[in-house]
């Protein structure tokens, strides 16, 4: 049997499986998306959070607030929504960005129950009941809910590869309108704005557009790439941000090298599949426990059950959704940080969608008589519910930020000892990014400057300094070795070094300078 025929007759009532002319995924959607969202901000991190590998939010906030550039690659679509959140919504300034995470996190989950309608070939009840047990598991799983309380990219990246799923032809081909493929397109080019890893959708979504019912479509894959390059316009804001010399600027994307520094992620290049060969196996182990952990035993059964045997609308969808796992688990795999697992949010997006369309067809297909089905539905909704229910519970001591309050104190205990002037020097993203939060977006210390160590080396960082602190003398000379001997010594000011601690926040070390 080919794995895309259904191991039974579907049936021949109308309505099947099309979310054409019925509001009701979508309302089940916003149901599961709202419940999720309030559990999400029960568990949101109160401010600038270090929780779940989220050192890069000091910048994300930062860059934002002050409408700069973030670090490669740019991140220009969250950037912009990341501002919006923080126009409209009250509260400490992290609090706001984290809000947005939850939110996207909320809203992938919640689109969960659209795609595994849109896929599932049986009836519409059935796939609305799988596709709400598969939004919560999604919504419930680790990995999501660990990114939807802090401030980072990943929950808006698995939003929009959800909605770019959507957007493909699943099913038999169907008239659609060109505004619509150019929409779709947008879609794709926004999305590459806030991260680039979506790239690995686009062979699918292109291919499967442009070759329907055995037949070559070119005009909807035309238009779909018109709107692709209207959608990468959002990349201007780099350039044009640059050129106003905000506070945080990475790269000076004024120029074209420097616009290419930050796009193309020049200081990361080396890490996508540079994972030495030794730690392969390591990295494979801890990918397939990172699965286990997201739904449970149960989950990942139905889930391999709604893969192989699951009643869908055509091969497409387990073409697109085993993509997914594929090419973001290999990207994952391979790529050389320790915090690689946040890339496999669409990869665990597609085996939601599979636990969806197994437990659909599990519940409309059941054996045994109408009396036996009644009594048995309900039993699998529950255990499956109880089950998605005690992984969360146990999940949760992981993933809640609610209590993380260390990067918000090491900030502010470097602002207070910091002596007037001072010049403090920071090492690595953690006390970095942090500390740019309170000087930079909070505007605290506006007598110190936060001298990033690492980045002296670069012309760009150094003529961002020398904008951002009119009165601190910048060594220009090309041959210096020490970049931070050559700035302390242009400089009578006392000199601090961070020293950052998760557990105990230590402040500074402060010297009288030179």
């Amino acid at each position: 049997m080919s794995a895309d025929t259904p191991p039974v007759s579907l049936p021949t009532t109308a309505g099947r499986a099309s979310l054409a002319g019925s509001g009701q995924p979508l309302l089940a959607g916003l149901l599961v998306a709202a419940g999720l969202l309030l559990l999400y901000l029960s568990t949101l991190a109160p401010g600038l959070s270090w929780a779940n590998d989220s050192a890069d939010g000091g910048d994300l906030i930062a860059a934002a607030a002050s409408l700069g550039v973030a670090h490669p690659t740019g991140y220009p679509t969250y950037l912009l929504l990341a501002r919006l959140a923080q126009t409209v919504l009250g509260g400490p300034l992290a609090w706001r960005t984290n809000v947005l995470s939850a939110l996207c996190a909320a809203l992938a989950a919640g689109l969960v129950v659209v795609l595994v309608q849109q896929a599932y070939g049986g009836r519409r009840g059935f796939g609305l009941a799988g596709g709400m047990l598969a939004g919560v598991a999604f919504g419930l799983s680790p990995l999501l809910w660990s990114q939807a309380v802090i401030t980072e990219v990943y929950s808006l990246h698995v939003l929009l590869v959800a909605l770019l799923v959507a957007t493909l032809p699943l099913g038999p081909p169907a008239p659609t309108s060109a505004w619509r493929h150019r929409l779709a397109g947008l879609l794709f080019g926004l999305a590459l704005g806030n991260h680039v890893t979506t790239a690995l959708l686009l062979p699918p979504w292109l291919l499967l557009t442009a070759w329907q019912g055995g037949q070559p479509r070119l005009a909807p894959a035309l238009n779909r790439l018109a709107g692709l390059a209207v959608g990468l316009l959002v990349y201007a804001y780099l350039p044009l941000r640059a050129l106003a010399g905000p506070a945080i600027n990475w790269g000076d994307a004024s120029t074209l090298s420097g616009l290419w520094w930050v796009v193309s992620g020049a200081p990361y290049r080396d890490m996508a599949f540079g994972l030495p060969s030794g730690f392969l196996l390591d990295r494979i182990q801890g990918w397939a426990g990172l699965i286990l952990t997201q739904f449970g035993w149960l989950g990942m059964l139905v889930a391999a059950f709604g893969l192989f045997f699951g009643l869908t609308r055509g091969p497409r969808v387990r073409v697109v959704t085993g993509w997914l796992l594929v090419v973001f688990s290999v990207f994952a795999i391979g790529y050389n940080t320790a915090d690689s697992y946040a890339y496999l949010l669409p990869a665990f997006l597609a085996m939601a969608v599979w636990l969806g369309l197994g437990a659909a067809t599990a519940l409309e297909h059941m054996p045994g008589s109408a009396a036996t089905q009644r009594l048995a539905r309900p039993l699998l909704i529950g255990l499956l519910g109880v089950t998605l229910a005690l992984n969360a519970r146990q999940q949760r001591r992981g993933v809640d930020a609610s209590q993380d309050t260390a990067a918000e104190s090491f900030g502010r205990t470097a602002m207070e000892q910091a002596p007037p002037g001072a010049l403090i020097f920071t090492q690595a993203d953690r006390d970095t990014f942090t500390l740019w939060y309170f000087h930079l977006a909070l505007g605290q210390r506006p007598d110190a400057a936060v001298i990033v160590e690492p980045l002296l080396s670069q012309a760009w960082y150094r003529k961002n300094l020398a904008d951002l602190y009119p009165t601190l003398a910048v060594p220009t000379e090309a041959d210096t070795a020490n970049w931070r001997q050559a700035l302390t010594a242009a400089n009578v000011r006392p000199v601090c070094d961070t020293a950052p601690n998760a557990t105990a926040p230590e402040g500074l070390r402060c010297s009288a300078g030179p």
